[in-house]
């Protein structure tokens, strides 16, 4: 089984057996992925069938994750650009309707995940801004809208921590910080969530936020000579 396979290669058997067990997983895996791909080939650019392409795109990053397939999650990536542009430049799908958007969002949100998870933070960052241009798209409604920032402020501030890019690190996290504030407010006023407890929350967060914010390093003493 996959699981037996697995456990061999981490114990480090290398007799024989070991080592035929290891190339059985590494065939495993690669017939996994050409299954996944050839899914994704067959679904692309059928309307009827975006719900479906969506889900097997999703599965197919779970996999990237669960099995450390950071070569396979660059072709995912690529593929799946590629679908995109050419349904477009073809007018196969209706790409400004609100169910197209919504799964063009999630398949995004996922990929990103994926991303951080593996950490290709070239990756991670490249994938923040196709998402970027989907949530912004007029077409897409504040509620649903609001979901995915939250996942998109966290993914994007691990980037630009990673990157040391701390000032954006801190615009980030204060965008996460206003964004909960809203939220947590809005169930506190349904009755959903005790003030106590949110205001636990947010101090928590602006806790976060202060340690960004004072990690934030000073310009160079010569740049300060010459802006004053």
């Amino acid at each position: 089984t996959p699981e037996t396979m697995m456990i061999s290669v981490l114990t480090g058997d290398l007799s024989d057996t070991g080592r035929a067990d290891r190339d059985s997983y590494v065939q495993w895996l690669r017939f996994l992925w050409e299954s996944y791909r050839t899914c994704l080939e067959v679904l692309k650019n059928n309307p009827k069938l975006e719900e479906l392409y969506a889900d097997t795109a999703k599965k197919t990053f779970a996999f990237c994750v669960r099995y450390k397939r950071k070569v396979e999650f660059r072709r995912l990536k690529d593929l799946l650009k590629t679908h995109l542009n050419v349904a477009q430049l073809n007018h196969m799908v209706t790409p400004n309707s609100e169910a197209s958007l919504r799964l063009r969002v999630e398949v995004r949100a996922e990929q990103l995940n994926a991303a951080t998870k593996l950490e290709l933070w070239q990756l991670a960052f490249e994938s923040a801004e196709e998402l970027h241009n989907v949530i912004s798209h007029p077409a897409n409604r504040k509620a649903f809208k609001s979901r995915v920032m939250m996942s998109y402020y966290d993914k994007v501030s691990q980037v630009f921590w990673v990157s040391e890019n701390y000032l954006f690190h801190a615009c980030a996290m204060q965008r996460i910080f206003h964004l909960t504030e809203r939220s947590l407010m809005r169930e506190v006023a349904r009755g959903e969530l005790d003030r106590e407890q949110a205001q636990t929350q947010l101090q928590m967060l602006a806790s976060k936020l202060l340690l960004g914010s004072i990690s934030v390093p000073l310009p160079p003493q010569k740049q300060l000579e010459v802006d004053f």
